[in-house]
């Protein structure tokens, strides 16, 4: 991973977090635990991490961790960890809303020079409802309003004190998301709405789509949003790491075999996101790359030359989309040496 960083533009200066559960059955791998985190009943599993670079939307360090456990020492591993593994200093989170915690915002002093950034938990003191109640007679006025990805927002700054530390609240309503859950409760459930009171009646109408980001950056609304948006970039590392780096299923391997498939499946997973940076904007997708250079007809002889047929039109734009041009033999002695000797030839 160290030699990718230094190869490829990527800082890791600015970094989301995020972990996916790996539900598996392995008796020995020692990051198992019993945890229920997304789903509807316990089961043993490990969570992998990942840190992205916030320039360029690939992976700078991944790790494994039991599936139960989400706290301070997480990040603080995870922050050592990248630093000590691959010389990425972390110096700005993106956050889920499971990591902001007391504990998590001891270090981040008004000189430490770190800069995080999260959803706010509807529970843990974090004032969840109070800050509606603050703005619930704003969220009518236009005047607050932001256009962000095709969606209307209500957007409101509040400076805040959170665990003795100066936090920033930025208070946001997805109306189009509101209004349409609170459509379809009240189409559900007409008699239950009814027996309501208005103010259970006014907050029925926000918040599905009522949701607040903690930071202590100090900016507009706009900047946090989109930063927090951004971070929907790694749901989609996640996704095309198990559609097309087979991270699942994680079954029969013991801790060695398990830790060789997850970097394996992780150099295929950044192949993967490099190519659909070139591909996506073309219009071709990474079926296309696997399956049209897949007819191309080879034949080897008895020195180990590959004779590869003439590309079609479809081969040839992907090849110079690539810059990969396909060559009409390849020596396989000479390749296989190349592989494992990036210097040699």
């Amino acid at each position: 991973m160290r030699s990718y960083i230094e190869g490829y533009e990527s800082s890791g200066k600015g970094c989301y977090v995020d972990s996916t559960p790996l539900p598996n059955e392995i008796r020995r791998l020692i990051s198992n635990a019993y945890c229920s985190h997304g789903k509807t009943g316990s089961c043993s599993q490990t969570r992998l991490f990942l840190v992205l670079d916030e320039e360029t939307d690939l992976p700078v360090w991944y790790g494994l961790t039991p599936g139960n456990v989400l706290d301070l020492s997480t990040i603080s591993d995870i922050t050592s960890d990248t630093f000590i593994s691959v010389g990425v200093e972390i110096d700005s989170m993106v956050l889920d809303a499971s990591y902001i915690t007391r504990e998590f915002l001891a270090p981040y002093t008004s000189d430490s020079g770190k800069m995080f950034s999260g959803k706010s938990p509807a529970s843990c003191g974090f004032q969840y409802k109070t800050r509606y109640h603050e703005v619930k007679n704003l969220i009518p006025n236009a005047k607050y309003e932001i256009l962000q990805n095709g969606k209307a927002y209500f957007a409101y700054k509040k400076e805040c004190g959170l665990f003795g530390k100066k936090v920033d609240s930025y208070i946001f309503v997805d109306q189009m998301k509101a209004l349409s859950w609170h459509t379809e409760y009240i189409e559900k459930h007409w008699e239950e709405f009814e027996r309501m009171s208005d103010k259970e009646k006014n907050w029925n109408r926000v918040k599905n789509g009522f949701f607040i980001l903690l930071s202590n950056i100090d900016t507009h609304c706009e900047e946090i949003l989109n930063r927090y948006i951004e971070r929907v970039d790694i749901e989609s590392v996640f996704k095309d790491a198990k559609d097309y780096g087979n991270l699942l299923p994680l079954s029969k391997w013991d801790k060695t075999r398990v830790d060789g498939k997850i970097f394996s499946d992780m150099l295929t997973t950044i192949v993967i996101l490099l190519l659909k940076k070139k591909l996506v904007p073309k219009g071709y997708s990474i079926p296309d790359f696997a399956g049209k250079p897949g007819s191309l007809m080879c034949c080897r002889n008895s020195e180990d030359i590959v004779n590869i047929e003439m590309p079609n039109m479809q081969v040839k734009e992907l090849s110079r989309i690539l810059n990969i041009p396909v060559p009409g033999t390849l020596d396989l002695n000479k390749y296989s040496r190349k592989i494992y000797d990036p210097t040699f030839g």
